[in-house]
């Protein structure tokens, strides 16, 4: 059993390591609006595995501008605890102190 959890933790850090340099990759483009990419971000709890910072007014999503988006990366081979969108946006579940606007 210890080694099936040990296979599933490594898995998820790969996992979280793919999408990390997916968004970094795009620091390369000149046509990104991408400023920064940054790997567990430390100032946000609940959503702190990846942190992509825009240029500028940052990017237009739904009438508004963003200037981070935050991403949490969950690797699960067993599906009963397995987070939910509205988990991840509950401040309680996630432990979440406050609002961060950048």
């Amino acid at each position: 059993m210890a080694l099936g959890q040990i296979a599933a933790r490594t898995e998820g850090d790969i996992y979280q390591a793919h999408i990390f340099w997916y968004y970094a990759a795009k620091l390369l483009d000149d046509n990104q609006n991408i400023e920064e990419v940054s790997f567990e971000y430390d100032q946000i709890a609940g959503v702190d595995d990846i942190c992509i910072k825009y240029k500028g007014q940052g990017i237009l999503e739904n009438e508004q501008y963003y200037k981070s988006d935050f991403i949490q990366v969950k690797y699960h081979v067993d599906k009963r605890n397995a987070y939910s969108s509205d988990n991840l946006c509950d401040p309680v579940f996630n432990k979440n102190k406050g609002r961060i606007d950048e």
